[in-house]
């Protein structure tokens, strides 16, 4: 049986910058997913509410909540963002995630038990997550990591369903993270991966596939 891959691109909404990089992406089929960090959307601009709503109606893909924790108020920052995203997006997210690692081990346990709740995908977490969660079961989200060892891992991998995490953007000089280089990177990585996924029989997907 062929393996699945869903190429998704972390950090929507994050930089303007980064937002060009993914919709350039998504209109090229480049990747099949995105996340929204609806913490940082504001909900006075019409115009922030009609870019992110361009991400169901122009392109077939899965659009789904980054979810930020600022504290351990767990509970509060998921619901408030997930409220926000529904307001927008007019529906659940395709999936549901976490923003860095900052509270992860405390703090995605809550976002599994929401995703199993509403029946959508979470990110793949070993013990993280339930087993009655839908996922992936595998996901590779070291943007560090070389095409060719992405490639490898994807080969080498005994999961059919596999997850690729990339953090695509251009530079952006006004907003200065530690992986800079690497989001350059992730824009010709998903076009290359796109290519090695047909030549390797590969199915590309996206997160709505899973259900």
């Amino acid at each position: 049986m062929n393996k699945n891959l869903i190429i998704n691109a972390d950090d929507f909404w994050m930089s303007p910058i980064y937002n060009k990089a993914i919709l350039e992406l998504l209109s090229e089929w480049s990747i099949t997913s995105t996340s929204v960090m609806m913490s940082r959307v504001s909900q006075s601009q019409e115009n922030d509410i009609y870019e992110l709503k361009r991400l169901r109606d122009i392109f077939n893909i899965s659009v789904w909540l980054h979810v930020e924790f600022f504290d351990t108020r767990f509970v509060f920052h998921l619901e408030r963002q997930l409220t926000w995203f529904i307001k927008v997006f007019g529906h659940w997210p395709d999936h549901l995630d976490l923003h860095a690692s900052t509270y992860k081990d405390i703090g995605y346990p809550h976002i599994a038990k929401k995703a199993l709740e509403i029946w959508v995908p979470c990110r793949y977490y070993d013990w993280l997550i339930s087993q009655d969660n839908i996922a992936t079961w595998e996901n590779i989200s070291w943007s560090k990591l070389s095409l060719n060892q992405i490639q490898d891992s994807i080969l080498s991998s005994g999961n059919l369903n596999i997850e690729l995490v990339l953090h695509p953007g251009y530079v952006d000089d006004w907003y200065i993270t530690s992986m800079v280089t690497e989001r350059v990177d992730d824009i010709k990585k998903s076009k290359n991966l796109v290519k090695f996924a047909k030549i390797n029989w590969i199915n590309l997907i996206c997160y709505r596939d899973l259900h």
